[in-house]
């Protein structure tokens, strides 16, 4: 189809493009774009925007953000634009006590999302350890939300922390409706363990924090997660990839063919629990921050180069 005419043409930039950067024009029609090209090929514009000397990429998009604590989705997706994020992916919350469904607190983020979002919006929801949440599962998937997170850990909070048997519950639902699951991966009755432990002993400085989550025990709980994946038929989504360890298991399972996929987060890439002792509980993150010189933020960075980690989210 040839376009006569469009709304707006960028042009004497760079465009980075998914595998280089050029030297081309971009003619947008509406919100879509629709020709990619030099610009003496490009259609006439009512408005030309002049960037040259700068790059200009693809808005980009942020898939792990939190935004039921201090943000809004006004405040949130207004500072997401600002950063050149277009598109968000919070998770959504629901009423636990009241066990409010799926479907109500769909239509009640909708509402929010068209009265104050600056930026596209999806939702995920977090499916807390209440049963009755899943039997409005079908139905939210039947309003187009395929994608759940889950918790492997945090025992001490009874609406975080799942079982296995009630994951598998859940992740049979979702591969039923066509979604996928992300999961917390760390071994929450581990963790439990060496959390009272280390009280008991009185080591509760902030710097005594990664050592009762360590990186092996998030390679455990990602271990049964791919099998739990493997058993349901669920595609899984491990969310904040930390360690050299579970990026080996999940090599393994991508390499096995197993519909598993993962993400890192900047603190992984950029920082270390050096930061513990510098800022205290202000580092303090699950799963924590690895080791300063450890293999696992070199890990990270080459499993991101090499396409075995996904995509980088912000855990906002």
């Amino acid at each position: 189809m040839t376009v006569d005419r469009v709304d707006t043409v960028v042009c004497g930039g760079q465009v980075v493009i998914s595998n280089h950067v050029s030297n081309v024009g971009i003619a947008i029609r509406g919100e879509k774009i629709v020709a990619i090209g030099r610009e003496e090929l490009l259609p006439v514009a009512d408005r030309y925007i002049d960037v040259k000397g700068r790059f200009v990429l693809p808005g980009l998009i942020d898939c792990h953000v939190h935004l039921d604590k201090c943000d809004s989705i006004g405040l949130g997706s207004k500072a997401a634009a600002y950063s050149g994020i277009t598109t968000l992916l919070p998770f959504g919350t629901y009423d636990v006590e009241s066990d409010e469904d799926l479907p109500t607190a769909i239509n009640r983020h909708a509402e929010e999302v068209n009265s104050q979002a600056y930026v596209d919006m999806g939702f995920h929801y977090i499916l807390a350890n209440r049963p009755a949440i899943l039997k409005s599962l079908p139905a939210a998937m039947g309003m187009g939300v395929k994608s759940f997170k889950m918790f492997m850990t945090y025992k001490k909070n009874p609406t975080r922390f799942c079982s296995d048997d009630y994951l598998c519950e859940a992740m049979e639902l979702v591969s039923r409706g066509g979604g996928i699951m992300q999961l917390h991966c760390e071994s929450g009755n581990i963790i439990d363990y060496l959390e009272n432990k280390l009280m008991e002993e009185g080591h509760t400085h902030p710097t005594d924090f990664p050592s009762s989550c360590p990186p092996w025990a998030e390679e455990e709980a990602i271990n049964r997660a791919v099998r739990m994946g493997e058993v349901t038929g669920c595609p899984i989504y491990v969310v904040h990839l930390s360690s050299e360890d579970g990026l080996k298991r999940i090599i393994r399972a991508q390499m096995e063919g197993k519909r598993v996929w993962t993400e890192t987060c900047p603190q992984y890439l950029l920082l270390s629990d050096a930061k513990m002792a510098e800022v205290g509980p202000l580092a303090k993150i699950g799963p924590p921050l690895r080791e300063k010189d450890g293999p696992h933020q070199p890990a990270m960075w080459w499993g991101s180069k090499n396409g075995f980690i996904s995509t980088l989210a912000s855990d906002h």
